[in-house]
């Protein structure tokens, strides 16, 4: 959920039984944090989901144990090796904390308990290695839909440890699997957090600004928005135009400060 906000995504929290049940399909991007049970059930639908053009991100041990919780003969199970482009070898080295690197970067300790034995499927591109050589992270196209598969506990570590690099990450994975946000903001840099949490219903929409870190920030923020006519800050009563479905707003924000606006 951290680098969600970090990064302007909203995200929802879907279960096994919606995700069989079709609900994947109301989406653009599904992310699997330590998903280490997965039944064929469950595979197929997101299978299904990625063949159709969903973009799919998941972290170590997708699908170690399988229907009735048998151990997984391949990993990931029920085909999505060949969705993922990996075959995950059971060998994994346990680890503290470990860099990854790419060609241009070094992203500090951000693998965080086991780094995975991956081999490369076809159509499988390195996006990162561990710093022995190893594959790290790998994106693949299936079908209409693209996969990015991180091979450590990446979403556990930047719960327990965020930095810049984790974030760094994360938008690369985001590009692999050609993701974007829709809402833009900016002024903040890798390490701090604010966040921009977004409610809606019929009537209106209430945008809430959050500023996580123990100092000032200054933010410009633009958000699409559709059936709304004006922002009002509900701090001052200010009233904000939105012009051509958007609602942009420069806002400075004190220590731990969160301020809302309603749109209508």
């Amino acid at each position: 959920y951290k680098l969600c906000m970090k990064n302007a995504i909203q995200p929802d929290f879907i279960n096994k039984e919606r995700a069989i049940a079709g609900e994947l399909n109301q989406y653009d991007l599904l992310i699997i944090p330590y998903s280490v049970s997965i039944t064929s059930d469950l595979a197929s639908a997101i299978t299904s989901f990625i063949k159709a053009g969903g973009k799919v991100i998941s972290d170590a041990m997708l699908g170690y144990f399988t229907n009735d919780a048998w151990g997984s003969e391949v990993c990931p199970p029920g085909g999505l090796d060949k969705v993922f482009s990996v075959n995950v070898k059971s060998d994994y080295c346990p680890i503290d904390e470990e860099d990854l690197v790419d060609s241009s970067h070094n992203y500090k300790n951000i693998a965080k308990v086991i780094a995975e034995h991956i081999e490369v499927e076809e159509g499988g591109n390195v996006l990162a290695e561990f710093p022995d050589g190893r594959p790290a992270a790998v994106s693949g196209t299936y079908r209409e839909g693209k996969t990015a598969y991180i091979g450590t506990l990446f979403f556990a570590n930047a719960m327990w440890k965020y930095s810049a690099d984790t974030n760094k990450m994360f938008k690369k994975l985001l590009e692999a699997v050609g993701y974007s946000s829709s809402i833009k903001l900016e002024g903040v840099s890798d390490e701090q957090m604010v966040e921009l949490r977004l409610l809606e219903n019929q009537e209106k929409t209430f945008v809430f600004l959050l500023n996580h870190e123990q100092c000032p920030v200054n933010i410009q923020c633009v958000l699409p928005i559709g059936g709304r006519k004006y922002a009002m800050d509900t701090e001052t009563g200010e009233k904000i135009a939105i012009k051509n479905g958007k609602f942009e707003t420069e806002k400075h924000l004190e220590a731990e400060e969160t301020v809302f606006y309603v749109l209508e």
